[in-house]
C-alpha cells in the first residue's frame, strides 16, 4: 500500500509540475492543458500493476472495467517492469491496434525512453522554476477516449498549440493519431 501512495503521489505531483504549468515551448499553453481540469474534477484514474500479475491480464482488466464517462484517463503502472522501452512500445502498438477501434487511445513513458533536451526541450522543460526532476522508477500505460483525445488535439492544432512541436515528432505522435483515427471513421 504504501509503494502505491507513493506512485499515485508522485504522478500527481509530475502531472502538477510538468504537464499543467504554461510552457514557454508551447506559446504559454501546458504540455497537456487538459490534466488540469481532468484532476480537478477527479477524473484521473491510476492504477498499479500488482507484482507477480501478468502486465496485460491485469492491464487488460482495468481496460476493460474502464468507465470513459467517469474517467477521462487511466494511467496504469508498473513498478515491477523488467521489459526494455522497445518492447513497451510494441505493447502500445499492439494495444491500439486492438482498442482503437473501441475508441481507446493508448500512450506510454518508459523509464529508458525518456524525452532528451536536444530532441524534446518543451516535454522536459516547461520554463517553470518548479521543475520536476525526480528519476521515475516505473512504466506508465495512459488509456484515453480515442474521439475525446482528438477533438481536443483538433482544437488545440486551431489554437496553435502545436507550432512550437518539432516536425519529425509531431508527424509521429499527432498525424500518426490523426491519420488512424480517421482510417477507422472512414471504416464506420
Amino acid at each position: 500500500m504504501q509503494l502505491e501512495k507513493k506512485i499515485k503521489d508522485d504522478v500527481r505531483e509530475w502531472s502538477r509540475l510538468q504537464l499543467e504549468v504554461p510552457n514557454q515551448h508551447l506559446n504559454g499553453m501546458p504540455a497537456c492543458p487538459f490534466a488540469k481540469k481532468s484532476w480537478k474534477e477527479k477524473k484521473v484514474l491510476i492504477k498499479i500493476k500488482r507484482k507477480f500479475k501478468q502486465y496485460k491480464a491485469e492491464l487488460n482488466t482495468h481496460v476493460n472495467n474502464l468507465d470513459l464517462e467517469k474517467y477521462d484517463l487511466l494511467i496504469f503502472c508498473d513498478p515491477y517492469f523488467n521489459y526494455s522501452a522497445s518492447v513497451f512500445q510494441d505493447h502500445i502498438d499492439s494495444y491500439n491496434q486492438w482498442y482503437n477501434k473501441k475508441d481507446i487511445y493508448f500512450m506510454g513513458f518508459h523509464p529508458g525512453a525518456l524525452p532528451t533536451e536536444d530532441e524534446h526541450a518543451f516535454l522536459i522543460d516547461p520554463g517553470t522554476e518548479n521543475l520536476y526532476d525526480e528519476q521515475v522508477q516505473y512504466s506508465m500505460m495512459l488509456a484515453q477516449k480515442f474521439s475525446l483525445l482528438q477533438e481536443a488535439s483538433d482544437r488545440l492544432h486551431k489554437a496553435g498549440y502545436y507550432r512550437g512541436w518539432p516536425k519529425e515528432y509531431y508527424n509521429e505522435v499527432v498525424k500518426t493519431r490523426y491519420n488512424e483515427y480517421n482510417k477507422i471513421r472512414r471504416s464506420l
